[in-house]
């Protein structure tokens, strides 16, 4: 009974931390043990887990096993840390990811613009949003607000990550679709990365 009766405040300072299972469950995954660091984490009692880091690797290892049954484990395994950890904005990116790798497209966008009402300097999250928009223009092949979402999308993820040399490339090659070339921004990435042929491409474009 008194197990039954336990006050929220004692249950909550029974909640594990996850460390020494993500610890150990990346130590196993760095030795080529996949079983045994996903064994690692389900075995960790998930739903006492002080934060969603255990699920969040076990998202990421099953979703990596590019499987249908992988990505429906990720998907299941991160929908449920969701509903503990509804504003971590790790767990929503991580989950917006494997919505693309199901095809949700709809769900991932709006789950990783859920994770930039949170926090809106979250680079990844604008660049796999405008990665999104840049990808679905390639594929029906002709202006749509795709276009002009994903320029304005990988200009802030570029302009907020630097080192993203592929939110660079994209933004650019965005702009000359959209006939919106510049030679300022093209002289700026030649600077930046002055090893990038494609830049210099650009800019003589």
């Amino acid at each position: 009974l008194a197990v039954c009766f336990m006050p929220p405040s004692a249950a909550a300072s029974d909640a594990r931390d996850p460390d020494r299972y993500v610890t150990r469950a990346s130590a196993l995954l760095a030795e080529g043990d996949t079983t045994g660091g996903i064994d690692v984490v389900e075995h960790s009692n998930l739903d006492q887990h002080a934060d969603p880091r255990a699920y969040i690797l076990l998202g990421q290892v099953w979703r990596a096993r590019g499987t249908i049954d992988g990505r429906l484990r990720s998907q299941h395994v991160l929908e449920s840390a969701r509903s503990r950890f509804p504003r971590d904005v790790d767990l929503l990116i991580e989950l917006g990811r494997t919505y693309f790798a199901q095809r949700f497209f709809p769900d991932a966008v709006g789950t990783l613009q859920r994770a930039l009402d949170i926090d809106s300097k979250r680079c990844d999250a604008r660049y796999l949003i405008g990665l999104y928009h840049y990808r679905n223009w390639k594929r029906l092949n002709t202006y749509s607000d795709d276009l002009a979402v994903a320029r304005r999308q990988l200009r802030t993820a570029w302009t907020c990550d630097p080192s993203n040399v592929e939110a660079a490339k994209l933004y650019l090659y965005a702009r000359y679709a959209l006939a919106d070339t510049s030679t300022r921004e093209a002289e700026e990435m030649l600077t930046r990365y002055p090893k990038e042929a494609c830049f210099q491409l650009y800019r003589g474009a």
